[in-house]
Formats: C-alpha cells, structure tokens, sequence
C-alpha cells in the first residue's frame, strides 16, 4: 500500500512539471543529475532517494520542500 502512495505523490510530481513546461530533461539539467534519475523520482522510486536529491526536485519546480514528521496528534516539520 505504501508503494501505491509513493507511485500517487510521484504522478502528481510529474503532473505538476508538465503543467509548467518543463521537460524530465530541463529539470535533470536544472537538478544536475541525469534524465533516468528524475523518471525514476517521477515513477515512485522515492524510497531511495535522499532528500538533497528530492529538494533540488522540487525546487527545480519552483516550490519548496518540507519534511514533516507525524507522531499522530502532533506535527514537526523538520527540514
């Protein structure tokens, strides 16, 4: 189940860089890395991605990324 949702969150990251224009190659070249690994972050492999490598992602989007950590009735954000 918890690959469904990672593959889910990854779409809607793809989802988001085309309504912006971008190609998997322009954020690749913006991120520094190659074009197979922004497919694999956008396909759900996100379990072994670092979160450097997520954050320049979302920033090569043009967002902000925040890392929060759930204990149930309490919420950290923690980078």
């Amino acid at each position: 189940m918890e690959k469904l949702a990672a593959e889910v969150r990854a779409h809607k990251l793809a989802e988001i860089r085309r309504e912006q224009d971008l190609t998997q190659r322009d954020v690749a070249a913006t991120m520094g890395v190659s074009g197979p690994r922004v497919s694999a972050i956008e396909h759900g492999e996100v379990d072994r991605v670092e979160v450097a490598t997520l954050r320049s992602y979302v920033e090569a989007l043009g967002g902000r990324l925040r890392v929060v950590a759930d204990f149930g009735d309490v919420e950290y954000t923690v980078a």
